[in-house]
């Protein structure tokens, strides 16, 4: 029982509790990061895909569709980066 004791006693709680805000922190950034970076993406593809549409581009909208897909891969990726 008394080695439990000083264990604990040992233990850096002070730097657990920064890690811990640090680490709580940096989630919020990235996903801020993740929400406002997709949103800006599909606004982006609504409006080109919907004058597209208009003008009967249908080759466009197909084009937009997947460079939007790559760019929400790079956006994931970055996302792993940060």
């Amino acid at each position: 029982m008394n080695n439990i004791l000083t264990t604990f006693s040992d233990f850096p709680f002070v730097l657990l509790a920064r890690d811990t805000v640090w680490g709580i922190a940096c989630l919020i950034v990235i996903l801020m990061f993740h929400g406002s970076a997709i949103n800006h993406l599909y606004m982006r593809f609504e409006r080109l895909t919907r004058n597209n549409i208009k003008l009967t581009q249908y080759n466009r909208v197909f084009f937009h569709f997947y460079a939007t897909f790559v760019f929400l891969a790079l956006i994931h990726l970055s996302e792993i980066l940060l």
